[in-house]
């Protein structure tokens, strides 16, 4: 059968769409977008697009991150997020916004399982709807 030539070549960057995330309320987390990691590879990057504008705030916040669940399902390291714990941190309508990855998680195990997550802060903050891309590299 065929054989995905690209997952044999290091630099190779791909991207991966998490599946599009609905509003939420002040007090709606979400978990989207399962993917496993064919072969070890290196989170490069990651945006957010959301659907109308998200301006965050210091107390009561939403919070996106990319979760490595590892291979068991229990991982809980931040591969990537976006915080929008202040006036300062915003996204306008359908524009990307980047998340910023943590470069002492970046690299996942071929096997390991990345999740996108919605967590909310303190009392929360209502979110539009979303979608999510993060692109990597492979080892």
């Amino acid at each position: 059968m065929g054989k995905f030539l690209g997952a044999d070549a290091p630099g190779l960057v791909i991207s991966h769409y998490f599946e599009a995330g609905a509003s939420g309320a002040t007090n709606t987390d979400q978990t989207l977008g399962y993917f496993v990691a064919p072969k070890d590879l290196r989170v490069k990057g990651a945006k957010l697009v959301f659907e109308a504008a998200l301006t965050g705030a210091a107390t009561n916040y939403p919070k996106f991150s990319i979760v490595n669940l590892g291979t068991a399902g229990a991982g809980t390291d931040e591969v990537a997020a976006l915080a929008f714990s202040s006036t300062g941190v915003s996204a306008g309508s359908e524009a990307p916004v980047a998340m910023t990855v943590d470069t002492d998680y970046d690299e996942v195990t071929a096997g390991e399982v990345l999740v996108l997550k919605v967590a909310q802060q303190g009392n929360g903050k209502a979110y539009p709807a979303f979608h999510g891309t993060m692109w990597y590299e492979f080892q």
